[in-house]
Parts: structure tokens; sequence; C-alpha cells
């Protein structure tokens, strides 16, 4: 072997032992990045979780006190008023809500349903609201409008803001003839 061919051999096994580091350094800062990126998702699903987690909780302990409240008041009378105040409820159920800090975003009566006692008229509410308002809400609306049930209700939440959506089917119940001012049941 002479010297060129030599030269030649060694040189070529430094640009391949070049290469291979630097293929290996790319690899490595590559797995390096990949690893980063999935320690980040691997945080923020356990942030997910405990989010769910802690809204499932709340949304329990809402499911709970409401269900105590119509059971405290399942045996109530009271003044209902004729259908034709509608709409003077519903403009009521949007202060209120606001009041405690809801912003309602969408407000629909549905078409009365004669009950036994009463008319029923649906009405589906949705809103945005923080966490701590709407139990003060559910609160206030027993308290001020004992004529609206709470049917069902959801929270979801709306990313990192804090704010949930909240939406709500709730029940007014009216007169069940225009006769204003008829005691009706106020329960079930």
């Amino acid at each position: 072997m002479n010297i060129t061919s030599r030269h030649a051999a060694l040189a070529s096994a430094a640009a391949s032992a070049a290469i291979l580091a630097l293929g290996g350094w790319l690899t490595w800062t590559e797995v390096q990045q990949r690893r980063g990126a999935r320690e980040a998702l691997e945080t923020r699903l356990a942030q997910g979780l405990e989010m769910q987690g802690d809204l499932r909780q709340r949304r329990a302990a809402l499911e709970s006190a409401l269900t105590r409240r119509e059971r405290a008041s399942a045996g109530s009378t009271m003044r209902l008023a004729p259908l034709a105040a509608l709409n003077d409820t519903l403009a009521r159920l949007a202060a209120l809500a606001g009041e405690f800090g809801l912003e309602v975003t969408a407000m629909a009566p549905g078409s009365a349903a004669e009950k036994p006692f009463y008319r029923a008229v649906p009405v589906a509410m949705r809103a945005r609201a923080r966490y701590p308002d709407v139990p003060a809400f559910f609160t206030a609306l027993h308290e001020r409008m004992p004529d609206v049930c709470v049917q069902a209700f959801s929270l979801d939440s709306e990313g990192q803001s804090g704010a949930l959506g909240v939406t709500l089917a709730l029940e007014w119940r009216a007169a069940p003839d225009d006769s204003a001012g008829r005691a009706g049941a106020g329960g079930k």
C-alpha cells in the first residue's frame, strides 16, 4: 500500500467516522426533542385528566344540591303567573343570570305542555360562567324564581380561560289557564 492510497483510506475512514458521529449526534438530538415533546404532552394530559376529575366532582356536588333543593320544595304551593307572562319571566331569568356572573348566550322557550296543576314551558339556556358563579345562580334561582325548575344541566370546560360553558334545561311553571294568581303545585 503506498502513501497516497493510505491517505485516501485514512481520509475515507475519517469522513466515515465524521458522518457516523454527525448522524449519531443528529439522532441523539432528535431523540431528546421527541422526549421533551412527549413529556410536555404527558404533562398536558395529566392536567386535562385532573381538570376533568375536578369538573366531575363539581358537577356531582351541584346535582346533589339540586336534588336536595327539589326534595325540599316538592310539597310547596305557590302562585303561578299566566302564560302571557312568559317574556317577563325570560327577562327576569336573564337578569338574574347576569347578576350572578352568567353571560347568557342563548335562551329559547319551547311550547307549553299541560300538566295536572300547571303548564310546563321548557326553556333551553346556554351561558358562559366561572364555576363559583353557577351554584350561586342555582341558589338564587331557587329562592327568587321558585316557578322555574332546573331539569338538567351540563358544564363544559372552555379551555385554559377557566370559563365554563353552562347548558341548562329549565322548566317554567305557569298557571293552568290564564287566571293569574291561581294556586298551583310547585313541586313534582
